[in-house]
């Protein structure tokens, strides 16, 4: 009987990115995500099919203040990484970045988990 069970995702706390230089921290899969467990499928192959489906922030990412950089986000979907830009509002109360990841165990489950993961205090 095949497996009809989702991957299950445990998160880690949101790694820091500081100081807020305006350059690109790199935030891995590994990074994110504490542990993965499946019913049938081992941990470690679950993970390797981690996928990375979208990132935002809650920041513009072109504000008003001095030194505010474009392209804040730089995504790289066929290595599971993302490039975040150490930037913050300094009016505000730091920028959190949100990653989405994807796991599949196979082809019909699949987990799609949002993750925060960087912030800027």
């Amino acid at each position: 009987m095949p497996d009809r069970v989702a991957p299950t995702v445990h998160l880690r706390a949101a790694p820091l990115l500081w100081p807020a230089n305006h350059q690109y921290e790199e935030v891995t899969v590994g990074q994110c995500i504490a542990s993965v467990a499946d019913n049938c499928t081992p941990a470690a192959k679950v993970l390797a099919t981690a996928t990375l489906v979208r990132a935002w922030s809650d920041e513009p990412e072109k504000g008003q203040a001095c030194g505010d950089s474009t392209k804040d986000i730089v995504l790289n979907c066929s290595k599971a990484k993302v490039q975040l830009r150490a930037e913050r509002n300094a009016a505000g109360n730091g920028r959190v970045y949100s990653v989405e990841w994807k796991f599949r165990e196979s082809r019909e489950d699949c987990t799609t988990c949002p993750v925060d993961c960087g912030a800027c205090p």
